[in-house]
């Protein structure tokens, strides 16, 4: 699957020059709607950047169960609430602190065995 897509990125880019591989393939999306399935598993950054440390109630709140991972996108750096003094350069630290946040705070251990679509399985 992934060469397929990479083959078809590669041939749109040699038509259209996409700002970034996202792009790309939400361009492929829009021009062919039988390209690829979605499933809407990525939690948008943002949601998870909250300006304060999580707990399993404000998990369960914020953090839908169907989610794979989260995206710290570009957006979700500008849009949610950082620690005091960082930006956009600050991406990668933002994203390692946050998931050890969560595992300490949510980690594994909270999801039921038989679940199949938990956080990092």
């Amino acid at each position: 699957e992934w060469l397929r897509m990479i083959k078809r990125m590669i041939d749109h880019a040699q038509i259209v020059r996409s700002r970034s591989d996202m792009f790309a393939v939400e361009e492929l999306g829009h021009k062919d709607g039988n390209l690829f399935r979605m499933d809407h598993t990525v939690m948008p950054g943002n949601n998870a950047l909250t300006g304060k440390e999580w707990t399993w109630e404000c998990r369960a709140l914020t953090y839908p169960p169907n989610k794979r991972a989260v995206h710290f996108s570009h957006h979700a750096i500008q849009e949610g609430r950082l620690q005091q003094g960082q930006t956009l350069e600050n991406r990668a630290e933002i994203a390692s602190e946050w998931l050890q946040m969560w595992l300490q705070k949510c980690g594994r251990k909270q999801f039921d065995p038989n679940e199949k679509k938990g956080f990092l399985r």
